[in-house]
């Protein structure tokens, strides 16, 4: 057994979150998910498609993201003591979609500017959320936050989901059979695997902010035959 107290891991484990993971040679796809149970059967892609669907209903009711994600880590023991941690991607640059103006019923001579920010626990990235908003409005429901919006992910707003989308196909229509004696292959679990499009409310009811926010496989960074 493993000591998972030890910062010196043995010959060829690495550490991503709390649980050590094989990893053979550096070339290995990181799609390629290491974490023990998760072999690419059809059982497991059924436990799979039921975790996403928990973890986006975990998402929808809560009205505060980095406390969704919180406790997702926690829930799940991806690290010891989750903190989630937020980061402005400043070389990062996304075109609104075209509802963002309607969406965001911004006026003539309002322009839209825009940030990403990388929201991580540990050494894990969570999501990335892309924000599309008018620095005016930011101002006046968001005193002394700066063009980055990281507080805007950590403050219970109102949001309104426009869109959810899975990204990942994890029930294929047809699964070759595992054959008696035969080792299955590790799950590739798609780097993206959620999004969602949605628009935060001010106390006022003016929508000030529109985001896309991108769900990593990095949710699923635990020994799933631990939580069977």
């Amino acid at each position: 057994m493993i000591n998972l107290s030890l910062t010196v891991l043995p010959k060829g484990l690495t550490m991503r979150g709390k649980w050590p993971l094989l990893r053979p040679n550096k070339n290995i796809r990181e799609d390629v998910w290491l974490y023990p149970g998760w072999e690419d059967t059809a059982l497991i892609r059924l436990k799979a498609f039921l975790l996403l669907q928990g973890f986006n209903s975990i998402l929808l009711s809560t009205p505060c993201l980095t406390d969704a994600l919180q406790a997702w880590c926690r829930n799940f023991r991806i690290v010891p003591q989750p903190r989630i941690m937020l980061k402005h991607d400043k070389t990062a640059f996304h075109p609104a979609p075209a509802f963002a103006k309607r969406q965001l019923r911004l006026t003539n001579g309002e322009v839209l500017h825009h940030c990403r920010i990388a929201v991580t626990c540990a050494n894990l990235t969570l999501a990335s959320v892309d924000h599309w908003y008018s620095p005016e409005r930011i101002s006046n429901h968001q005193i002394g936050i700066e063009s980055s919006l990281t507080a805007t992910l950590q403050t219970s707003l109102h949001r309104e989901l426009l869109e959810s989308k899975i990204l990942w196909s994890m029930l294929p229509s047809h699964l070759d059979p595992i054959k008696k004696n035969h080792c299955p292959r590790r799950l590739r679990i798609p780097r993206r695997i959620l999004q969602h499009y949605s628009v935060s409310y001010g106390a006022d009811n003016q929508p000030y902010s529109l985001a896309l926010e991108t769900y990593m496989n990095g949710i699923f960074a635990f020994p799933l035959n631990s939580f069977s």
